[in-house]
């Protein structure tokens, strides 16, 4: 609660003159179309596309905050339907083609958790996609103690150089970073699975696709996310 508080303040401090900047930027360009060069104002036009990377920024801190606690509660979830409740919520292309190799039973779980985990992975697997007609694989394993989820594409990969800080906030899989792109993702999911005792990680290589797998405990207590003994 206090991180979340933190953020809150911080985005409100941050934002207004980071909108102040943006705006002088185009005031700038509006009053003086004549008298700017061409040069200054591609300098211009990337002042405005910075402060509007901050702003994303900005606001991939408050997410992680609101979503790395909060309250666990337990319910009884059917994987498979959550999955496909998903794949719904994120609307892909109608081309991306999904294969949900499972047919688990029912357990009880922390649903809100497990879905953020799943929903950044999915949307990840979609989202950095390099065809309209990916193909999208989420797999479910069980042991004696922990379920391991896995969700593989057909996309292009990631480059090695980049794998060992996939999970630390605000790094991605390339130099070449989008407004949108920030990372938290698969920081806040990597903080959801660590803390209910499970591991995550990734295997990919250029060209040839990306596959993440993360395990999950089979049961849990209403009071705490570690595993029943």
């Amino acid at each position: 609660s206090e991180l979340e508080q933190f953020a809150h303040i911080v985005s409100h401090d941050l934002k207004a003159p980071l909108r102040g900047i943006h705006n002088l930027a185009d005031w700038i360009l509006e009053a003086l179309e004549d008298k700017v060069t061409d040069e200054s104002k591609i300098h211009l036009q990337h002042m405005k596309e910075r402060t509007l990377r901050m702003q994303v920024l900005i606001d991939a801190i408050l997410y992680y905050s609101q979503n790395i606690g909060g309250e666990q509660k337990i319910e009884e979830v059917n994987a498979k339907a959550l999955v496909e409740e998903i794949i719904e919520e994120i609307n892909p292309p109608s081309s991306f083609h999904f294969d949900i190799n499972f047919d688990m039973p029912a357990f009880h779980t922390h649903r809100t958790k497990l879905k953020q985990v799943l929903s950044n992975l999915i949307e990840n697997a979609i989202k950095h996609h390099n065809r309209k007609d990916g193909k999208v694989e989420i797999i479910a394993n069980g042991s004696r103690d922990t379920f391991e989820f896995i969700v593989k594409d057909d996309g292009p990969g990631i480059d090695p150089t980049y794998q060992e800080n996939i999970f630390v906030i605000f790094q991605t899989a390339g130099k070449k970073q989008g407004v949108d792109s920030t990372g938290v993702g698969l920081a806040i999911a990597k903080k959801i699975v660590t803390e209910n005792h499970g591991t995550i990680e990734v295997t990919s290589s250029l060209n040839t696709g990306t596959q993440f797998a993360f395990t999950w405990p089979k049961s849990m207590s209403a009071t705490t996310t570690s595993l029943n003994p």
